[in-house]
C-alpha cells in the first residue's frame, strides 16, 4: 500500500517536470541528473508493484489449491510437528520412527478425504440410476395399463417387482423377471416385455380383476368358468394358487397334472 502511494506522489511530481527538468508551475528546476534519478526512481516503482501484484496472484491460486486438501489449521498442525520433528532430529533415536507416523497421519487423513468424495458420487450415482429405473419402468408399464384397460393402482406394485431396467451396450432396456430372477421368455422364445407381462395378468384368474370389464363377456364374467354345470375336462387352472405362492412339492404336483412345464408357466405368479 504504501508502494502505491509513493507511486502516484513521485508520479504527480515528475507530471509538473518537462524532459529538460524544468518546473511547469514555474518552481523549483532540477538537474538532468536528478530528473532522470527521480525517473527510475518511479520505473523501479511501477515495476515492484507489478511484480507484487504477480507474487499476489500467485499466492492466491496456490492457497485455492491447498484449500481443498482439507481444513488449513489442520494441515498447518500436522505441517508443523512435521517440522518440529525434522529440527530435533539429533535429540533422539526414535526420530524416524516418529516421522514415519506422521507421515502415514498424513496419508490417511488425505486417503480419508478422497474416500468421503468417492463415496458422495457413488451415491449420487445411485440416486439417478434408481430415477432412471423408475422412470422407465413407470413409462412403460403405464402405457401397457392403459392399452388394456387395466387400474394403474392394483397392477403397478405387481409389475415392478416383475420388472428390472438392464444395461444393453449403450441403451437401458426394462426386462420382465421370472421367478428364478432370469429374464422371462414367451413361448415362441422372444424376450417377455412389459405389454405381454400386463396382458398375461389380464387372462389371469387373479389379476383379471385388476381391469375394466368386457362389454363382450357379460359384464365382466370371467368366460373360462362358463360351462361349469357340465363335466369338466381335466384340471381347472382356476384351481391352483399363483405359482409365488406355491411350495417345491406343490410346484411338481401341478406340473404332472397340467402335463408339461408349459402349461405350468400359464399359471399366474
Amino acid at each position: 500500500m504504501a508502494d502505491n502511494e509513493n507511486l502516484d506522489r513521485d508520479g504527480e511530481e515528475l507530471e509538473n517536470y518537462d524532459e529538460e527538468g524544468t518546473d511547469q508551475d514555474g518552481g523549483q528546476e532540477l538537474s538532468q541528473e536528478d530528473f532522470q534519478k527521480l525517473k527510475e526512481e518511479r520505473d523501479n516503482l511501477y515495476n515492484r508493484v507489478k511484480q507484487l501484484n504477480q507474487e499476489s496472484k500467485k499466492h492466491r491460486l496456490s492457497a485455492k489449491e491447498y484449500k481443498e486438501l482439507g481444513d488449513p489449521d489442520e494441515l498447518r498442525q500436522i505441517v508443523e510437528e512435521y517440522n518440529n520433528m525434522q529440527e530435533n532430529s539429533n535429540q533422539g533415536a526414535d526420530y524416524e520412527q516418529q516421522a514415519q507416523e506422521q507421515t502415514e497421519k498424513v496419508r490417511k487423513k488425505l486417503e480419508e478425504q478422497y474416500n468421503n468424495k468417492l463415496q458422495e458420487k457413488d451415491t449420487e450415482l445411485q440416486t439417478m440410476q434408481q430415477s432412471l429405473e423408475s422412470h422407465l419402468i413407470d413409462g412403460e408399464a403405464s402405457r401397457a395399463i392403459s392399452e388394456n384397460d387395466g387400474i394403474p393402482e392394483l397392477l403397478m406394485p405387481h409389475i415392478k417387482n416383475r420388472t428390472q431396467v438392464v444395461k444393453d451396450g449403450n441403451t437401458y432396456k426394462t426386462y420382465v423377471m421370472d421367478e428364478t430372477g432370469e429374464p422371462d421368455i414367451n413361448i415362441d422364445g422372444t424376450m417377455k416385455t412389459v405389454s405381454d407381462l400386463v396382458k398375461e395378468m389380464k387372462q389371469s384368474d387373479v389379476f383379471s380383476r385388476a381391469f375394466k370389464a368386457n362389454p363382450a363377456s357379460g359384464g365382466g364374467s370371467n368366460p373360462s368358468q362358463a360351462g361349469e354345470s357340465g363335466a369338466k375336462r381335466g384340471p381347472q387352472k382356476s384351481n391352483y394358487k399363483p405359482r409365488s405362492e406355491m411350495t417345491q412339492s406343490e410346484s411338481r404336483k401341478a406340473i404332472k397334472e397340467l402335463g408339461s412345464y408349459e402349461e405350468f408357466r400359464k399359471l399366474p405368479w
